[in-house]
């Protein structure tokens, strides 16, 4: 099966079960859960790109190429 048709069989069959057992709220929850992760995963990305080129500007800086 294909991996694409597999993922939105996958996501069909979650939005069916909340639509059924009449989960909106706990859908909400989970809507607000995953979009502080998703914020705090860019934070943390942008962290570590800041931290690396960091290093590179200050050694630029100083003349050590």
């Amino acid at each position: 099966m294909n991996s694409t048709l597999r993922g939105f069989l996958i996501i069909l069959v979650v939005a069916a079960t909340i639509f059924a057992l009449e989960q909106e709220a706990a859908l909400s929850v989970l809507y607000i859960l995953l979009s502080i992760a998703f914020v705090l995963a860019m934070a943390l990305f942008v962290y570590q790109l800041w931290r690396e080129r960091r290093g590179i500007r200050m050694s630029l800086r100083y003349g050590e190429v």
